[in-house]
């Protein structure tokens, strides 16, 4: 089935030798790993406290995921057959692994015992020799993202290359947010199956439940752009699948539907997605050959000068860096007045509008906490929906602000882009870092603003009396809501303010670190080819026809993946 495809990676394995690259050399061989297990790589996604690897474990029949009431997953972990013994292999950043038991894990995957992964753990693979489920595909949980923990959303961000399926959850305690919707549009350009899945059912009520999954639905048909066929949302839940209450769980209904991908879509989805990986490792080796091109072809007097302007670039970074950050520490206020504004707008609104909405409020004692509940929910999710736009508007606001800035000159960033660009031609896009806004930050929406008045059924018939203990009454639930109202504006207003400002501080140390990476790599490469060219003309000839050879081979081979990654059925957005 995939012999032509082991033919191209192994042609594309001979183009790229002699590169010394290491990210492709790791590339190439994942892919060739991926290739003889022949198995669909199917990963659990979504934003965190999800109930993501509660979900792990219903769909593997057993509680081999660690689950906790904080946000606990925070390295990626997969799930794989092994047909001798079940145990858990420990992978970390510096090519060592380590063997151990499956129950201690927690040590390696959860923030509180991992914290920002500073044992330095790249994977945990759990091998189980059991579990029928895993004979067909690996299933892989990972860290949820737009949680208070900012390398757990990176982690799961620079994954999703490496994702064949996936599993997208949902959660029947809020809606559909802004931060999945553009999660969404990331994962739709990359990954070629999307199913989807909405936990937590059990927390709401059948006519609540179909209500909620038709927005759902209808939120991501309109604004990710899919139809409504692409996206059919599985209710399930967790919690009543590990209480023993299978049919209301439906988890079987889940796992039929991934079944139906891997049997009747498998072999095709896995060669779109190995055709795919290997699409993106020819592109990753043809912008290697092209500087490696450009390179050699530059005189040895202008390959000098090039390398002298490098070395300046250092100094640049050192001397005009505090400039910098006093900017962006200016530009974090504004960032922050902003939100601010917005915020307390949007309260306003909400309190002027609060009387009448209190005075709806307004029946019997039996239907008073319903009503209450709606009102309740009705607040947080303006409230959540406000600041999940404000999570965008501040991040496109900073990019703005970035190339805004990029583009003054003799600002620093201007003069940085300017040596890149003249010494080898980078665009502002592979220097600088994109602003994130994913770092330490707790935030819950509360919904402890005080005891809810509680009425008594005598308030609400019709007397003088009882008329004025009612107006006593919406007075104190008018002052509840406006307590609620005030918390989360607070709460929100913290969150945000504080991720500016620590995503402000991480943009610049990252910046600076990636520069310095790509001054190593470049001023490498400078001397290689000032070595070359100090050398007799045939050879420099030569090695310039080898690369323009190689590169002409690297887009015959992607041309010759061009039919498997079209979209097919097996591949549509699910």
């Amino acid at each position: 089935m995939t012999t032509h495809l082991r033919y191209r990676l192994d042609t594309l394995e001979s183009l790229g030798s002699g590169i010394g690259d290491q990210q492709l050399v790791s590339e190439l061989a994942e892919i060739r790993e991926k290739l003889a297990q022949e198995k669909i790589n199917l990963v659990v996604l979504g934003l965190f406290k999800r109930g993501k690897s509660s979900l792990v474990n219903s769909l593997l029949g057993c509680p081999l995921a660690p689950v906790g009431v904080t946000p606990l997953t925070a390295i990626i972990t997969s799930f794989e057959h092994d047909p001798e013994k079940s145990f858990a292999r420990v992978c970390f950043n510096d090519g060592r692994h380590l063997d151990t038991a499956v129950a201690g894990i927690s040590a390696y995957v959860s923030e509180e015992e991992n914290p920002a992964n500073e044992k330095g753990v790249s994977v945990v693979r759990i091998f189980d020799r059991v579990l029928p489920v895993l004979q067909t595909m690996t299933l892989i949980d990972t860290p949820g993202l737009g949680s208070a923990y900012t390398h757990n959303t990176a982690t799961t961000l620079d994954f999703i290359p490496r994702i064949d399926a996936a599993l997208f959850v949902l959660s029947a305690d809020l809606p559909v947010s802004q931060a999945d919707i553009e999660f969404l549009k990331t994962l739709r350009q990359t990954v070629p199956a999307i199913l989807f899945v909405l936990n937590k059912k059990d927390l709401l009520s059948g006519n609540e439940l179909r209500q909620l999954l038709v927005h759902d639905q209808r939120i991501i048909v309109e604004q990710v752009g899919l139809s409504p066929g692409e996206v059919q949302i599985i209710p399930v839940s967790a919690r009543d699948f590990q209480q023993g209450k299978h049919a209301s769980a439906n988890i079987d209904a889940l796992r039929d539907r991934i079944r139906a991908i891997l049997e009747e879509g498998g072999g095709a989805l896995f060669e779109e997605v190995i055709a795919r990986r290997i699409g993106r490792a020819c592109e990753h080796l043809r912008f290697l050959l092209r500087l490696r091109l450009e390179t050699l072809q530059l005189p040895v007097q202008e390959l000098g000068d090039r390398r002298r302007r490098l070395e300046e670039i250092p100094r640049l970074l050192d001397s005009q860096k505090d400039d910098f950050e006093v900017l962006l520490r200016g530009q974090a206020r504004r960032l922050q007045d902003h939100v601010r504004d917005v915020l307390q707008k949007e309260s306003d609104i909400l309190r002027e509008g609060l009387s009448d909405k209190i005075l709806s409020v307004s029946g019997n004692a039996e239907s008073f906490r319903d009503k209450c509940a709606v009102l309740t929910k009705e607040i947080l999710d303006r409230l959540e929906s406000a600041r999940s736009s404000l999570e965008v508007d501040v991040k496109e606001r900073f990019d703005h602000l970035l190339r805004q800035y990029a583009g003054q000159p003799d600002s620093f960033l201007w003069q940085v882009t300017r040596q890149f660009s003249e010494v080898m031609g980078l665009p502002f896009d592979i220097i600088a870092k994109k602003f994130d806004l994913e770092v330490y930050a707790p935030y819950y929406q509360s919904t402890d603003a005080g005891p809810l008045p509680a009425p008594k059924s005598s308030l609400f018939r019709r007397s003088p009396f009882q008329s004025i203990r009612r107006k006593r009454f919406y007075r104190r639930l008018l002052a509840y809501y406006q307590e609620l109202i005030l918390r989360n504006c607070a709460s929100a207003m913290y969150n945000l303010d504080y991720r500016i400002q620590e995503s402000l501080r991480k943009f610049a140390s990252a910046l600076d670190q990636r520069l310095r990476e790509l001054i190593g790599h470049l001023d490498a490469l400078l001397a290689e080819a000032v070595a070359l060219q100090a050398g007799y003309a045939p050879a420099l000839a030569e090695n310039i026809q080898k690369i323009r050879e190689k590169l002409d081979a690297v887009d015959d081979l992607q041309q010759s993946l061009h039919p498997i990654t079209q979209p097919s059925d097996h591949g549509a957005v699910r």
